[in-house]
């Protein structure tokens, strides 16, 4: 499972993430987190290797930052909601529809 998380981290690309609209962004934020929500439901918790992965690939990413501001405001988001240094309600200890309306502000149907 861990393998699987690390993969869609490693999906999150500076191109389409800094170009979406808030719209696709927000769509595609539902998308990231109902995946990761299924790998939790599958018994994935977040650990010091997983905070490790991240930490290891926002460094390998943050040489776009300087070009691509958005793209680096994004995935500072994602990533400290994955590796909950965030402030509540955090995405591993809440259901996934209350987490997505109180912080994303997405109404899950």
């Amino acid at each position: 499972m861990i393998n699987e998380l690390q993969n869609l981290i490693l999906e999150l690309e500076v191109i389409p993430l800094s170009t979406m609209s808030e719209y696709d962004y927000k769509n595609f934020i539902l998308t990231f987190f109902t995946k990761v929500d299924e790998l939790k439901s599958g018994g994935l918790r977040i650990d010091d290797s997983l905070k490790k992965f991240i930490d290891k690939r926002y460094y390998e990413v943050s040489e776009y930052f300087d070009e691509n501001p958005i793209y680096e405001e994004r995935i500072q988001d994602i990533f400290t909601e994955l590796t909950e240094f965030c402030s509540p309600p955090r995405f591993w200890d809440t259901p996934l529809t209350k987490y997505m309306l109180q912080k994303w502000g997405i109404e899950i149907n």
